[in-house]
C-alpha cells in the first residue's frame, strides 16, 4: 500500500547517513514525493489530451484531467508546506516536542527551489519511458497502438495507480480500471485487463531486483563495519 511513500521512507532510512541525518533524509523523501506528484500530473494532462482525441468515452479523459488537478495541487502543496517558514514555525509552536527536527527538516527542504525543474523533468522522462513499456505490452497482446493510443493507455494506468494507491501493487484496482476503459482503448475487457496483469509481472521483477540489491548492500555494510 502507498508504494511511493513507502519507497521514499526506505530510501531515506538507507541514505540518512550520507545525506547528513534523519531530517535531511526526510526532506529528500518529501521533495521526491512532491516531484513525482507534479511530474505525473503534468504527464497525465498530456495523456488526457490524447484520450480526448482517440477515446469514445468522455469519462476517461476527464478522469485524467481530475487526476492532473489533484496530483499537481498535492505536490505543490507538499512543497509549500515543507518550505514555508511561517507555516512550519506555526506547526513547530503547536508541537514543541518535535519543533527542533521539524525546523531542521524545513531548512533542508529549502535547499531546492519550490518547483525543482531538473528532478521533475527526469521523472517526466521516466513516465515517457513507462508509456513505451505499456505500449509494448498492448502490442504484445494484439493491440496495435499509435502514439496517442499509447498515451491513453498510460493515462489509464496513472488513474488506476491513484485509485488503488492503498492496494498493494494496485492489484485488482488497476485491472478494474483497465476493464472499465476497454472500450475507450479500442479493445475488449479481457485484453485490457491483460495489460494490467502483464505490468504486475514487470513490477515484480523490479521489486525482486531491488530486494536482492538491498540484501547485498546491507551485507556489504555489515562487513565494512566489522572491527579491524
Amino acid at each position: 500500500p502507498a508504494g511511493r511513500s513507502a519507497s521514499e521512507a526506505v530510501k531515506g532510512t538507507l541514505l540518512h547517513r550520507e545525506l547528513g541525518g534523519p531530517a535531511a533524509a526526510v526532506a529528500m523523501g518529501t521533495s521526491n514525493q512532491a516531484n513525482v506528484l507534479i511530474a505525473s500530473a503534468l504527464f497525465s494532462l498530456g495523456c488526457a489530451g490524447a484520450a480526448f482525441v482517440v477515446s469514445n468515452r468522455p469519462e476517461l479523459p476527464w478522469a485524467m484531467v481530475v487526476h492532473f488537478v489533484i496530483l499537481f495541487l498535492s505536490g505543490l502543496g507538499l512543497r509549500y508546506a515543507a518550505t514555508h517558514r511561517r507555516f512550519v514555525a506555526l506547526i513547530a509552536s503547536k508541537l514543541p516536542r518535535i519543533a527542533a527536527p521539524l525546523l531542521r527538516f524545513s531548512e533542508h527542504s529549502r535547499e531546492s527551489s519550490l518547483l525543482a525543474s531538473g528532478p521533475i523533468f527526469a521523472m517526466f522522462v521516466g513516465r515517457l519511458v513507462q508509456t513505451f513499456e505499456y505500449g509494448t505490452l498492448a502490442y504484445a497482446i494484439g493491440i496495435h497502438p499509435g502514439p496517442l493510443e499509447a498515451l491513453t493507455v498510460q493515462g489509464t494506468n496513472l488513474v488506476a495507480a491513484a485509485v488503488g494507491v492503498f492496494m498493494p501493487g494496485q492489484v485488482g484496482s488497476s485491472e478494474a480500471i483497465f476493464a472499465f476503459a476497454a472500450e475507450a482503448l479500442g479493445t475488449t475487457p479481457a485484453r485490457a485487463m491483460t495489460i494490467a496483469l502483464s505490468a504486475h509481472v514487470s513490477g515484480l521483477v523490479w521489486a525482486l531486483t531491488g530486494l536482492l540489491l538491498l540484501a547485498l548492500w546491507r551485507s556489504r555494510e555489515g562487513v565494512n563495519e566489522q572491527p579491524q
